[in-house]
């Protein structure tokens, strides 16, 4: 087996982000007098690594980012370990995570800030945000509780093609 070489994206990332609980809109501590507003060079969106709808979205926000502006991490794996909070028993109860320069956002929060910073035509979808949260977050554990069911599991994680490759996390 090939040992893997470190990711230095993960720890530019721990040095600035903490652990945080994972809640609905952004949270963020930085360093005394470093800046919450520059963008984070290469955001990560967190995805459960064998729900086929979460795999679907990495492929489409794959497709639609020309920029390479994403880095994707499964929940499942080290770099989550080290950025989120512990998750919960339940994969069901599991929410995609995205870490930006904001915060840490989940929920419907964390897949309006993709479309949000992916520009564009998607920056529409974006628009969403001004539904309350209250309906917004119902509507998104119905489909997170039920994903497995309506569109599949897969035994293990994704495995990124060797294009993919530089733009996942461990």
């Amino acid at each position: 087996m090939e040992a893997r070489a470190p990711v230095p994206a993960v720890a530019d990332v721990v040095q600035i982000w903490h652990r945080d609980p994972v809640m609905s809109g952004a949270t963020a501590t930085t360093p005394a007098g470093a800046s919450r507003t520059r963008p984070l060079e290469h955001p990560i969106i967190f995805f459960d690594g064998v729900c086929a709808m979460c795999n679907r979205f990495v492929d489409l926000i794959l497709r639609a980012d020309g920029r390479e502006v994403f880095r994707f991490a499964p929940l499942q794996g080290e770099t989550a370990r080290a950025l989120l909070p512990p998750l919960g028993g339940d994969p069901r109860e599991w929410s995609m995570v995205y870490l930006d320069e904001r915060g840490i956002h989940d929920q419907s929060d964390a897949s309006l800030e993709v479309y949000r910073r992916l520009g564009g035509a998607w920056w529409l979808l974006g628009l969403l945000r001004f539904v309350p949260r209250f309906i917004r977050n119902p509507a998104y554990r119905l489909v997170a509780r039920n994903r497995y069911r309506w569109f599949g599991r897969r035994d293990s994680c994704r495995l990124p093609s060797a294009e993919e490759k530089a733009r996942f996390l461990p």
